[in-house]
């Protein structure tokens, strides 16, 4: 698929540019790159902290067709084989798409709807680079770590921009050619363990069991400490 790259130093967040771009009548794929965001926004309308040192994307496709479902586990595995494919780190994936090494977030990732003359999938990643922990909250410093914390070597981002890329857009043929349930298979080579102790926020209740896995659809299982087997569609796994 083609696409332009779109590169900014500094900007609100590269999801507000790339709204604006579809609403002035963008009809082709483009993808919008920041090395710095002032106001990201992950899941829930949480602050995403956004220093110099990450790489911060939207990519935005006009995709009616590709369901929002598909497009978050797709970008899991994407961003998890594009991290073990320039560090040689196998990381994991907490369902559904957040990244995890060391049982430290590495990188995010938001999958929404933008309605121009076309109807775009927007999908925004967040990727902790070479980012330095006293650029983030005191709060979130013991929660996160960068591909340099662990690599041990500063990330050429640009390479990383460009393999990331090319795994996207290859993930993106596989998702359309094969269906989802290729894409869930690639994704479990970097879930988290089965049995994996979690806490699970769900409707105003947590709950607490092992990760037991997930449903053909991508729905997640939890264990319970009762033994029973849940099933969850939506939802957060808050701890791990």
């Amino acid at each position: 698929m083609r696409y332009k790259k779109l590169f900014y130093p500094e900007i609100s967040s590269t999801r507000d540019v790339a709204r604006q771009i579809i609403q002035e009548g963008e009809e082709e794929c483009f993808v919008v790159v920041a090395e710095k965001q002032v106001s990201g926004r992950g899941r829930g309308k949480r602050i995403w902290h956004s220093p110099p040192g990450g790489l911060y994307l939207s990519i935005a496709i006009p995709s009616p067709e590709i369901t929002e479902k598909g497009l978050s586990f797709l970008s899991a595995w994407v961003v998890a084989r594009s991290i073990k494919d320039e560090t040689a780190i196998t990381p994991r994936v907490k369902w559904p798409n957040d990244i995890l090494i060391q049982n430290k977030k590495v990188s995010g990732i938001l999958v929404e709807k933008g309605k121009g003359k076309k109807d775009f999938s927007l999908i925004g990643m967040g990727i902790n680079l070479n980012s330095r922990k006293e650029d983030f909250p005191a709060s979130l410093r013991k929660k996160i770590v960068s591909l340099k914390d662990i690599a041990g070597k500063e990330i050429h981002s640009e390479r990383f921009l460009d393999l990331l890329l090319d795994n996207f857009f290859h993930g993106l043929k596989l998702l359309k050619e094969r269906g989802f349930s290729y894409i869930l298979n690639k994704w479990l080579e970097f879930s988290l363990p089965l049995g994996e102790p979690i806490a699970f926020h769900a409707a105003s209740r947590i709950i607490k069991g092992l990760y037991w896995g997930v449903g053909r659809e991508g729905e997640l299982y939890i264990r319970t400490t009762e033994g029973r087997i849940l099933s969850f569609e939506e939802g957060e796994i808050i701890n791990n």
